[in-house]
């Protein structure tokens, strides 16, 4: 109680529901009801005031910011096709943005976190943009050139790996062929003899 008699001391607690920062606008409301509400005055000596004491912060401090993972400092990318909509995974806190098509060559991302007034400070990394590799198989007849519609592609450009059924390709002598393409362009071609019966 205050030594003043036109004062009344009151103590309130509250959590917010995320962590405010510097600098954010707070809102506090009260009410009180009846002949009580004579004990909150508006203006002069009456007026009345309200002291917010932060919480002590955690030992590691507030995460608020913004990391890249991908793509990572200094990777290589193929080119980026079909643009996704920006999206936050309020579960496990991570996000995607649309980069859109890039051209081949080196770009840098830029990030930061944003909350009202407040923002993080910013992220970046660099990576390269390299056309689209891929590995391409066929099978054709002995001695025989191969279909420009027929390549198939394979399982991954490093490690790679495709199957087939002998039976959709005949019986007899037959060439395996697989290539690099990159982009547009085949850098690449390889072959295996075969007899399949």
């Amino acid at each position: 109680m205050s030594t003043r008699g036109c004062w009344t001391k009151y103590a309130f607690s509250f959590e917010t529901t995320r962590p405010a920062f510097t600098g954010e606008q707070l809102t506090f409301q009260v009410q009180l009801v009846g002949a009580r509400s004579w004990a909150f005055g508006f203006e002069g000596a009456h007026a009345s005031k309200v002291r917010v004491r932060p919480a002590a912060l955690p030992p590691t401090g507030l995460e608020f910011g913004v990391t890249i993972t991908e793509p990572a400092a200094g990777s290589s990318v193929a080119e980026f096709g079909s643009p996704i909509e920006a999206a936050l995974d309020g579960k496990t806190g991570t996000w995607t943005a649309p980069l859109g098509a890039l051209r081949p060559g080196t770009h840098t991302v830029f990030a930061r976190a944003v909350r009202d007034r407040t923002t993080s400070q910013v992220a970046s990394n660099e990576f390269t943009v390299a056309p689209e590799a891929q590995v391409q198989w066929q099978v054709v007849d002995r001695n025989r050139t191969p279909a420009a519609d027929g390549w198939r592609r394979a399982e991954g450009v490093a490690d790679w790996r495709f199957a087939f059924d002998t039976a959709d390709h005949g019986s007899g002598a037959k060439t395996i062929l697989t290539r690099l393409v990159v982009g547009d362009l085949e850098v690449a071609r390889q072959s295996v003899r075969a007899r399949f019966s």
